[in-house]
C-alpha cells in the first residue's frame, strides 16, 4: 500500500509539473498514455543531448498538439525542470548527504504542492494560516516516505513566524570563540494559539497530501489523502471541547495538549499502517472519542448544563454545550417555521420536538441512549456533495464500526440518507460516512427522556417548532464565537456568575485585545479618513469604521455596511437602508418618497408656507444659540439666509427642516421637525426600532442568581455578588452620525434669528434630531457596541437609544462599565462624562430610579420615579388647583406627565380619570377648571403622595394565591334591594375565610347613570367594597378573582370604561388595589344558565332583509363592498409625547400592533391612523378586508343580506347603550371592541340615515326565541343573522361550530 501511495505522489508531482508548465490537457494526457508515472519516467523518455528534436519527434508530433510550436516551447521547458530535480536528487545521493526532513522543498515542488492545492480548493491560503517552509518540508518528506511522525504543537509556525527575525542563543567557547545558537520556538501561549497551529498543520497535509489514493475503509474506491474539511473540522471540534471545559486556562490548555497528542499519535500509527491520512484521523478520533469527552483531573464548576442523565452518551453530552437550543431559535422564529415547513414536506407522517442541523460536521461512533424509549431518529443530508450516508450497527452487516465503549468493532451497514429521509434505531450504534464536498446533515428527534420539569411541560403542548439547533463546521474559532452567537444577556450573568471576583482582571485582558485591534487598524483607519467627504468628515473624523467593521465580522453581526456609513455618511431619505436589527414594517407604497418628492416646485411652494409656520417665540435667544454652538463644534455649516442657499444648492434645490424649542424640567431641547415639511414622508423605511427598558434587570439578575447557585465560589447566595447599577449617555448622539452630502439639501434647518429679524438656515452635517429616518440610522452603532460590551466583556449593557444602563456586581468594581467606556472610545463613540453615574445600589435609569439593593435581602428590585418628580408633580397639580385655570397646553404636559408615571410606577390606576384632561386638551375652550378635571387632579395628587414604588419579585417560588368570589344581584321588578356578596380564601390555609354581604343603598345607586338595569355596575363595585374591607388578607398576594359577570370583570382588569360612572368605580378598584400591591385578574367559567329576565335568541331570516332594504342604497352597498373596523388602540399618549419623540414612536407602535394582529387573528387586516369619535385622541384603526354584503348561498342559490353591519355600526351600539347600558364584552356589538362600518371604496362611515333604515329592517325581520337551560339552536350562518336581546341576571351560553350540511340530500 506504501508503494501504490508513493506511486501516487510520483504521478501527482509529474501533473502539476506539465499542469505548470501550461501543456494543454490533451497533450498532458497523450504524454501519460505513453505509460510516464513520473518525472524519472518523463526524463528518460528522450536522451538529454538530443531532448530538443526527440521530444518534438517522440512526443509532440504524434500527440493531437503536432505542429503547435507554442506546446513544443513548453514541453522542453517541462522537461528542463523535470531534468533538473532529478539531478539533485542524484546529487546528493551520490555525496551522501542525507535530505534533512526540515529542508525547505524545492521551488518546482512546493509551486506544485501550491498549484494542486488551489485548484482543489479555490482560493490562497492566508500567510498567517500557511505553513512554514520547514514544516511543510517536513511533512512532505514523512509522508512521501511513509515515516509519519508526532510533530509537537511548540514546532508548528506559520510562513509568517518563521519570516520573523529570530533569537539566538550565544554559546561562549575557548578562545574566544562564541558560537550562536537558535533558540527552539517558544511554548503554546494559549487555547487560541494552539488551535491556530493545529489549522496550520491541517493545512501543512493538506498541501502536501491533495492527491488521490486508494481508501482503505472502502475498498474499491479513492479518496483525497488528506482532505481539508476532516482536518479543520478536528481543529474546530478540539477548540471548542477545550473551551467548554469549565476550568481556569491554564488547565483548558494541559486538557486539550493531553487529547491532542494522544489523538495525533493514534493518527500517525494507521498512517504507518498505509491509511490515508484523513481517514487515518478519522479512526483515532473514534479510538479517542472517549477522551474527549470526558474532564478527568481538571476541577469542574458545576453548572446546570454539567449534570448528564445516567445512560447518555458522552457525545450528546458533549454536543449540548455546542448548539444554541430555544434561545437561538427563538431569535430566527423564520428560520424555524421554514425549516420544519420543509421537513414537513418530506416526512408528513412524522414528529419531532427537536432539529440539529450539522454543517460540514462528522458525527462519531455513538448511540443517543437519552431518547425516547422506543422512538426513532430521521436523518437527511442536502446539499451538494459525494459519498457521505449513515453508518449504522447491523448484525449482517458487510462493514464495522468502532463500539468505544466495549474496544470492539461490530458489524454495521451503510445508510444512504442523500436527500431523502432514513427511519433508524437511535439506540444502535452509528455515526456518519466520509464524504466529500458541502453537505448539511438534518436529525429530526421525538425528545429526550431525561428532560427536566421545565422541558417535560414544554412536550405537553404541541411539536416544538422552536427547537431547532444549528452547527456551522466551516467557522473559523467555533468555540470563541458559540459566545457571540448566544443572547448576550445570558453570556453575561453566566460569565458574571462564574468568574465572581475575578470578572475585573477576565475583563481587563478582553479589553487589552480590543484595544490591540484598535491599535493594529490604525493606518486602515487613516485611509478611510482620506476618504471621507469634507462634511462627513467635519462630524466622523475621530470615528473608527475599521474597528467597528472588524468587531462587526468577528462577532458576526448581521449590520456589516454601518461602518461604511461613517465614511459615506447616512441618508435619511428615500430607501432607508434595511439593517436587519430591528422589528420589520411594510413600508409606505407611495411611489413619491426621496429627493425627486421634496425638491423642485414642491421645495419652493413648501418655503412659502414655511414663512409663516417659523415665527418668533419666547425661546428664540435659546433657539439662536444652539445653532451657533452646532456651528462652533463642526455639527453645522451656516448660518445663511435663504438669498445664500439658493446660491448654494439653487432655487427649489433645498428643502429645511423646522427647528423649535421645548421647555423640559431642566434645560431647553432643539427639535427639527421632519413632519410638517414632508422629510418624514420622503422617506421609506422597513424597519422600526425596538429598545429595552429597566424592566430588563430583573431577568438579568435572576438568571445571574441562578448560575450563583451552582458555581464554585460559595454555597447559597455569595456575598460579592451584590448588584450594582450604573449609566452613561452619549454625547452629542445624533450629531455623532454624518449625513450623506447628497443628503444635506434637505438637512439644512430653519430657524428664526431674533436678531437679524429674519429666517436663518444652518446646514446639519450630523443627523438632525427630528428625522424619524435618524432614528433608525443613529442606534445601530449604539446597538451594536452595547452588543459588543456584552459579549465580549460579559458587561451587561441596557441601551436606550443613546442611554445605556449597566449592571454589575460590587465585586467588579465597576469593570464593566469601563469596559463600555473603552469599546465606545476605541470605536470612537463619544460619551458624555457630565452624566456618567458610576456604579451603586440605586441610580436613575431612563427617568426612574433603580434600586437593586433590596435584590439579596428582600428578594426583590423597586422602580420610582426619580428623586423629586413626585415632589414637582404634587406642587404642579397643587398650583393649578388652587390657581382654578388649567389651559390646552397645560393639559397635554400633564397628560405626559402622568402617562409616564403610570408606566414606570403606578400601573393601570395611573391611566384611570384622564377623560377631563383628553377633553380640556382637544376641546374645551375655557381655562376654568371644571369639577371633573377638579377631581382628575385630586386623584392624580394622590398617586403621587401615596402610590409606593412598584417592586418586582426575584423569589423563584411564588406563594399560593388568595381566591376572590364576588356576586351581586340586582331586581328592581321583585321589590328587593340590590345586594352583593363576596367570600376570600387566604393563601394560608390556617387562616378562616372570610364571607360577607351586604345591601346596595339607594343613595349609592343614586350616583349610578339612569339605565334599564344597574348590574354592571353594582358588580364592578365589588373592586371597592373588598379591598376597602378586608385589606390585610389582600396585601402584597397574588389574586385570583371570580367575577360572576364578564362586563365587570373586564372594567376592573382594564382600569377603566367609557361610562364615566363605571369609570369612576375602576379608577378606585386600581388605586386600592396598588396600594395594597400589584394583582392579576383570572376568569372562571361558570356552567350555562339561563337569564333571569329578558335574553331571548334573535334571528333575521337575510332572504327576507334582501328583500326588504332599499334597492337604491342596496346596489350602492354592494358595488362598494362593506370594510369593518374590528378594534381601536388608543394612541392618544403619543401625542402627549414631545413632538420629535412622536415620529419615532408612532412607526414602533404600528409595528408592534402589526405583529400582535399577525399572531392573534387568522384574516388580513389594515392598520390606519385615525381620530377617536369618543374624545378625539389619536388611534390606531384595526379594519377587515372588505366584504360582500349580499350573497347567494353556495347551495340553494338564493341571495342573502349578509354580515354583521347591524351589531358592528358604532351609531346603532351607540343607540343601543343609551337604553341598555354598555355592552358586555363576549357579545359582537362590544363596545370594547369599538367596531364601526365602512364603504370599501370611499372608506366613508356608512351613513345615519341608511343605518337607521338597515335597523328597522333587521329588527322587522327578526323572530326571538327564549332559551331555556339544555336548549340548542341550529343556524345557517350563510341563510340568517342571529342576536340576543337585553337580559338581567347572569346568562351564560356555548357557541360551536359545524361544516355545512349535504343540501343537495335535503327533500
Amino acid at each position: 500500500m506504501a508503494t501504490g501511495a508513493a506511486a501516487s505522489r510520483d504521478l501527482e508531482q509529474l501533473r502539476s509539473l506539465l499542469g505548470s508548465a501550461r501543456l494543454s490537457d490533451a497533450l498532458v494526457k497523450f504524454v501519460e498514455s505513453l505509460g510516464v508515472e513520473s518525472l524519472a519516467d518523463f526524463v528518460g523518455l528522450v536522451e538529454s543531448s538530443k531532448y530538443e528534436s526527440q521530444l518534438a519527434e517522440l512526443i509532440l508530433d504524434k500527440s493531437p498538439e503536432k505542429g503547435s510550436m507554442l506546446q513544443l516551447a513548453r514541453l522542453r521547458t517541462a522537461w528542463s525542470e523535470a531534468s533538473a530535480a532529478i539531478q539533485q536528487q542524484r546529487k546528493r545521493k551520490l555525496e551522501g548527504v542525507a535530505e534533512d526532513a526540515e529542508e525547505p522543498l524545492d521551488p518546482v515542488v512546493a509551486e506544485n504542492l501550491q498549484s494542486s492545492w488551489q485548484r482543489l480548493y479555490g482560493h490562497r491560503l492566508d500567510i498567517h494560516l500557511t505553513p512554514s517552509d520547514s514544516l511543510l518540508g517536513r511533512v512532505y518528506r514523512e509522508l512521501q516516505r511513509g515515516t509519519a511522525s508526532l510533530i509537537p504543537a511548540r514546532k508548528i509556525t506559520s510562513l509568517f513566524h518563521a519570516s520573523l527575525p529570530q533569537p539566538k542563543t550565544e554559546v561562549a567557547l575557548h578562545l574566544s570563540l562564541k558560537l550562536q545558537v537558535a533558540t527552539e520556538p517558544g511554548p503554546v501561549r494559549d487555547l487560541a494559539d494552539y488551535y491556530f497551529r493545529l489549522r496550520i498543520l491541517a493545512n501543512a497535509y493538506c498541501l502536501a497530501g491533495s492527491h488521490k489514493v486508494d481508501s482503505v475503509l472502502h475498498p474499491g474506491t479513492q479518496v483525497t489523502f488528506s482532505p481539508l474539511e476532516i482536518n479543520l473540522n478536528y481543529s474546530d471540534q478540539a477548540l471548542q471541547k477545550a473551551n467548554n471545559v469549565q476550568a481556569p486556562p491554564a488547565a483548558q490548555l494541559a486538557w486539550l495538549e493531553t487529547r491532542d497528542l494522544h489523538t495525533r499519535s493514534k493518527m500517525v500509527e494507521f498512517l504507518r499502517m498505509s491509511y490515508p491520512q484523513g481517514e487515518a484521523l478519522f479512526k483515532a478520533l473514534a479510538e479517542t472519542e472517549l477522551l474527549w469527552n470526558s474532564t478527568s483531573q481538571l476541577p469542574v464548576l458545576t453548572s446546570p448544563d454539567a449534570a448528564h442523565p445516567s445512560g447518555s452518551s458522552p457525545t450528546k453530552a458533549g454536543r449540548k454545550d455546542r448548539t444554541c437550543h430555544e434561545t437561538e431559535a427563538k431569535r430566527f422564529p423564520e428560520l424555524v417555521r421554514a425549516v420544519n415547513s420543509f421537513l414537513r414536506s418530506h416526512c408528513p407522517d412524522s414528529h419531532w420536538t427537536s432539529v440539529a442541523i450539522a454543517h460540514n460536521q462528522f458525527a462519531f461512533p455513538h448511540r443517543d441512549s437519552a431518547n425516547l424509549k422506543d422512538s426513532s431518529n430521521i436523518s437527511m443530508a442536502i446539499g451538494t456533495f459525494q459519498d457521505g450516508g449513515l453508518l449504522i450497527e447491523c448484525p449482517d452487516g458487510p462493514l464495522h464500526i468502532s463500539d468505544n465503549a466495549a474496544n470492539t468493532e461490530v458489524r454495521a451497514a451503510a445508510l444512504d440518507n442523500s436527500h431523502k429521509p432514513v427511519i433508524f434505531s437511535p439506540f444502535k450504534l452509528h455515526s456518519s460516512l466520509p464524504w466529500t464536498g458541502d453537505r448539511m446533515a438534518i436529525t429530526l428527534r421525538p425528545g429526550s427522556a431525561s428532560l427536566g420539569p421545565r422541558e417535560c411541560t414544554a412536550l405537553e403542548g404541541p411539536i416544538l417548532e422552536d427547537t431547532v439547533s444549528y452547527l456551522d463546521g466551516n467557522a473559523v474559532a467555533k468555540g470563541f464565537y458559540d459566545q457571540c452567537r448566544a443572547q448576550g444577556l445570558s453570556f453575561c450573568a453566566r460569565a458574571m456568575a462564574l468568574l465572581g471576583p475575578c470578572l475585573p482582571h477576565w475583563r481587563f485582558r478582553q479589553v487589552e485585545a480590543l484595544r490591540l485591534l484598535a491599535k493594529a487598524l490604525r493606518p486602515w483607519e487613516q485611509d478611510l479618513q482620506s476618504l471621507m467627504a469634507p462634511s462627513v468628515k467635519a462630524v466622523a473624523a475621530t470615528k473608527k469604521p475599521a474597528f467597528l467593521l472588524a468587531c462587526a465580522i468577528l462577532s458576526r453581526w448581521p449590520d456589516l455596511s454601518n461602518a461604511l456609513r461613517f465614511v459615506t455618511g447616512y441618508k435619511v431619505v428615500g430607501e432607508i437602508e434595511n439593517s436587519g436589527l430591528f422589528r420589520p414594517v411594510q413600508p409606505s407604497e407611495d411611489p413619491s418618497f426621496g429627493l425627486p418628492a421634496l425638491l423642485g416646485q414642491a421645495a419652493v411652494d413648501n418655503f412659502r408656507l414655511l414663512q409663516d409656520r417659523v415665527k418668533p417665540s419666547d425661546l428664540d435667544d435659546e433657539l439662536r444659540q444652539t445653532c451657533l454652538d452646532e456651528i462652533a463644534l463642526g455639527h453645522a455649516r451656516g448660518p445663511y439666509s435663504a438669498a445664500e442657499m439658493d446660491a448654494e444648492s439653487g432655487i427649489g434645490g433645498w428643502r429645511p427642516l423646522e427647528r423649535f424649542m421645548i421647555l423640559q424640567s431642566d434645560k431647553c431641547r432643539p427639535i427639527d421637525s421632519g413632519k410638517r415639511p414632508g422629510h418624514n414622508a420622503a422617506a421609506r423605511e422597513r424597519e422600526t426600532i425596538y429598545t429595552t427598558s429597566v424592566d430588563a434587570f430583573q431577568p438579568l439578575l435572576l438568571l445571574v442568581r441562578e448560575w450563583l447557585s451552582c458555581s464554585a465560589f460559595a454555597q447559597g447566595f455569595p456575598c460579592f455578588a451584590r448588584f450594582m447599577i450604573g449609566t452613561e449617555d452619549m454625547k452629542h448622539a445624533y450629531r455623532q452620525c454624518p449625513v450623506h452630502p447628497d443628503n444635506l439639501c434637505v438637512t439644512c434647518t430653519a430657524y428664526w434669528d431674533n436678531v437679524a429679524q429674519d429666517h436663518r438656515f444652518i446646514v446639519s452635517q450630523g443627523l438632525p434630531f427630528g428625522l424619524s429616518s435618524a432614528v433608525l440610522c443613529f442606534n445601530r452603532t449604539p446597538t451594536f457596541l452595547a452588543a459588543l460590551c456584552r459579549r465580549v466583556c460579559a458587561a451587561p449593557v441596557l441601551q436606550f437609544f443613546n442611554d445605556s444602563g449597566i449592571a454589575d456586581l460590587e465585586c467588579a468594581r465597576g469593570s464593566a462599565q469601563a469596559a463600555m467606556r473603552a469599546c465606545f472610545s476605541f470605536a470612537g463613540a463619544e460619551l458624555d462624562p457630565g452624566k456618567s453615574q458610576p456604579p451603586a445600589a440605586c441610580r436613575v435609569f431612563l427617568g426612574l430610579s433603580a434600586n437593586l439593593a433590596l435584590a439579596n435581602s428582600d428578594d426583590c428590585i423597586s422602580f420610582d420615579l426619580k428623586p423629586g418628580f413626585r415632589e414637582a408633580l404634587a406642587d404642579e397639580v397643587r398650583a393649578i388647583l388652587s390657581d382654578g385655570r388649567l389651559n390646552s397646553g397645560r393639559a397635554s404636559k400633564l397628560r405626559g406627565k402622568f402617562g409616564w408615571a403610570a408606566s414606570g410606577t403606578y400601573g393601570r390606576c395611573g391611566r384611570a380619570g384622564l377623560a377631563p384632561l383628553v377633553t380640556r386638551q382637544f376641546t374645551d375652550t375655557s381655562d376654568e377648571l371644571t369639577p371633573a378635571l377638579r377631581d382628575c387632579l385630586r386623584f392624580h395628587l394622590h398617586l403621587a403622595e401615596f402610590v409606593p414604588p412598584r417592586l418586582v419579585s426575584m423569589a423563584q417560588a411564588q406563594p399560593r394565591p388568595v381566591r376572590i368570589y364576588s356576586d351581586a344581584s340586582y331586581e328592581p321588578s321583585a321589590q328587593v334591594p340590590a345586594r352583593l356578596g363576596f367570600v376570600i380564601f387566604p393563601s394560608d390555609d390556617h387562616v378562616q375565610p372570610l364571607g360577607m354581604s351586604m345591601d346596595i343603598s339607594d343613595a349609592v345607586l343614586g350616583r349610578f347613570q339612569v339605565r334599564q338595569t344597574q348590574i354592571n355596575g353594582c358588580e364592578a363595585l365589588a373592586g371597592v367594597i373588598i379591598p376597602a374591607n378586608a385589606p390585610d388578607l389582600l396585601r402584597g398576594r397574588d389574586i385570583v378573582w371570580f367575577v360572576d359577570n364578564q362586563a365587570a370583570c373586564q372594567i376592573l382588569m382594564k382600569g377603566s370604561s367609557s361610562l364615566p360612572d363605571i369609570a369612576v368605580i375602576a379608577a378606585v378598584t386600581q388605586l386600592l388595589f396598588t396600594r395594597l400591591g400589584w394583582m392579576d385578574f383570572k376568569i372562571r367559567g361558570r356552567s350555562p344558565k339561563a337569564a333571569e329576565q329578558g335574553g331571548e335568541f334573535l334571528i333575521a331570516d337575510g332572504r327576507k332583509m334582501f328583500k326588504e332594504l332599499d334597492e337604491a342604497w342596496l346596489e350602492k352597498v354592494y358595488d362598494s363592498d362593506v370594510v369593518y373596523s374590528t378594534a381601536e388602540f388608543p394612541m392618544g399618549f403619543i401625542e402627549s409625547l414631545p413632538e420629535f419623540v412622536q415620529p419615532a414612536v408612532e412607526p414602533l407602535a404600528y409595528g408592534a400592533l402589526t405583529q400582535a394582529l399577525k399572531m392573534k387573528v387568522d384574516f388580513k387586516t389594515e392598520l390606519r391612523w385615525e381620530k377617536s369619535d369618543y374624545d378625539g385622541s389619536k388611534i390606531l384603526q384595526v379594519r377587515a378586508m372588505p366584504q360582500y354584503p349580499v350573497i347567494r348561498h353556495h347551495a340553494t342559490g338564493e341571495p342573502c343580506w349578509w354580515g354583521s353591519m347591524h351589531s358592528h355600526a358604532e351609531y346603532l351600539r351607540s343607540e343601543r347603550e343609551k337604553v341598555f347600558g354598555e355592552a358586555q364584552e363576549t357579545t359582537g356589538a362590544s363596545r370594547i371592541n369599538k367596531t364601526d362600518v365602512f364603504y370599501g371604496k370611499s372608506g366613508d362611515k356608512v351613513e345615519v340615515d341608511w343605518l337607521k333604515h338597515l335597523d328597522k329592517v333587521t329588527l322587522d325581520c327578526a323572530i326571538k326565541v327564549k332559551m331555556e337551560p339544555g336548549d340548542m339552536v341550529l343556524l345557517d350562518n350563510y341563510l340568517v343573522m342571529h342576536g340576543r336581546c337585553p337580559f338581567e341576571g347572569t346568562r351564560l351560553h356555548a357557541v360551536s361550530w359545524f361544516k355545512s350540511p349535504d343540501y343537495t340530500k335535503a327533500a
